[in-house]
């Protein structure tokens, strides 16, 4: 539960950065004007999926919350769909690292068959990596 709580209430606070700092904030950040009228067009007819994808993509997760409130999305639209999406986020992680633990012996196995392939693989691409920096130098 602390999980859902901490993803939501993150964003929130992004979103109150954003809505009271305004596109000053995103401008000191070192957004374009230009790049913010498309966002600001493409956040209009997205807004609410956007904030559910961002989650899971690095960097879009983290400044979610402040373009949103940026944008002057309503914030019941972008709560509702922030907790959506942290809800989706927190079960996504907590459900894989629960099912590998759960799984972990049959996963090791079944990765243990293959090292002899990545092992041959691995070389195959240091060797390759090593004669092309030897023939690209030019002396």
């Amino acid at each position: 539960m602390n999980g859902y709580l901490a993803a939501v209430l993150g964003d929130n606070v992004g979103y109150m950065i954003g809505r009271w700092g305004g596109q000053r904030v995103l401008h000191r950040l070192g957004v374009k004007e230009d790049h913010l009228r498309r966002t600001e067009h493409f956040f209009e007819h997205y807004g609410g999926g956007i904030v559910v994808v961002a989650r899971f993509i690095v960097i879009l997760r983290q400044l979610n919350g402040v373009v949103a409130g940026s944008m002057h999305m309503p914030w019941g639209r972008f709560l509702l769909f922030n907790v959506l999406g942290g809800v989706l986020w927190v079960t996504f992680w907590c459900g894989g690292v629960y099912y590998l633990g759960r799984h972990f012996e049959q996963i090791e196995q079944s990765f243990r068959g293959l090292m002899p392939y990545a092992v041959v693989t691995g070389l195959i691409a240091l060797f390759g990596l090593l004669w092309y920096l030897k023939s690209g130098r030019k002396t």
